[in-house]
């Protein structure tokens, strides 16, 4: 998924409370290392799963542009991702082409 991402004012804070810091979302996101899954019931949303450069797992939640910008999407939460979720994101990538 390409795209240009912005933080939404909600986003930022969002991230700050959950101690991920807007630099390392900006990693996440620019990693070829990277899992993308639909928000089940929102065709608008995607959670974007992947690791820092430090090897900090994260996730994003993001939301299409409302302003119908193409291949624009806000991002409206991070957090950091438990140990046990983390094994699943490792996984998912050991199956990848």
């Amino acid at each position: 998924m390409k795209g240009d991402y912005n933080f939404t004012r909600a986003g930022l804070r969002n991230a700050e409370e959950h101690g991920i810091t807007p630099y390392e979302v900006w990693q996440m996101l620019s990693s070829d290392r990277r899992v993308f899954r639909a928000v089940e019931g929102d065709d608008h949303s995607r959670v974007i799963i992947g690791a820092t450069d430090a090897g900090r797992y994260i996730v994003v939640l993001v939301q299409e542009d409302p302003n119908d910008e193409p291949d624009s999407w806000d991002i409206v939460a991070a957090r950091s991702l438990p140990a046990e979720q983390a094994a699943v994101y490792e996984r998912l990538l050991r199956r990848r082409p």
